[in-house]
């Protein structure tokens, strides 16, 4: 059992520790990550290549990287999929359907409202803290930030995270259904906020 106090949050997502973040969130999202991209060998560099890693909050233990949470602040984001990445990674054939399909997922802030761009934690270190150590380290940059609320989304098909997110504080303020995302591992999606004036 991991201390609460042996966890350690970043500020960033240091660029020798994307490929082992990239790992990580491709675990934690891996029912959307897969129909998309392909299995592991093929998504974490991928992902590795479009993390912004000054958006990213990372959590350490023992030295390595537990988890992160991702943030769109200043109309950038942390995962930012670019079809030249793609086009790299998979060809241009590939390249052109998953970048229209990636596109379905994309979310914008309202005025005041820092959105969270997921949040992962390795598998082994769930139940331990992690979790809410990030929110706090995302409530904090949203402060810092002048932020009036945060904002997340959570699939039906992860009632554990939106478990969490209610112990911190979120809300839910809507669910929105598609059934067409079965392919990806759900069929709704909660909003959530969580005031941090």
């Amino acid at each position: 059992m991991t201390d609460h106090d042996e966890i350690i949050i970043q500020p960033q997502l240091p660029n020798h520790e994307r490929k082992a973040a990239a790992a990580i969130y491709y675990e934690s999202f891996q029912s959307k990550m897969r129909p998309l991209f392909g299995n592991a060998a093929t998504a974490v560099p991928l992902l590795a290549d479009a993390f912004n890693p000054e958006l990213g909050l990372t959590a350490f233990a023992h030295g390595q990287v537990v988890g992160l949470a991702g943030l769109h602040h200043q109309h950038r984001q942390f995962v930012q999929l670019r079809f030249a990445d793609l086009v790299r990674h998979l060809g241009v054939m590939s390249a052109i359907w998953r970048y229209g399909i990636a596109s379905l997922f994309a979310r914008a802030p309202q005025a005041g409202e820092l959105l969270m761009d997921g949040i992962a934690v390795t598998q082994a270190m769930r139940g331990k803290g992690v979790g809410t150590r990030l929110l706090e380290a995302v409530v904090a940059f949203g402060q810092a930030h002048r932020y009036h609320r945060v904002r997340l989304d959570v699939i039906n098909t992860n009632p554990g995270a939106q478990r969490l997110y209610q112990r911190f504080g979120f809300v839910p303020t809507a669910t929105h259904t598609y059934p067409f995302m079965q392919l990806f591992g759900f069929t709704a999606v909660t909003t959530m906020v969580k005031s941090i004036i």
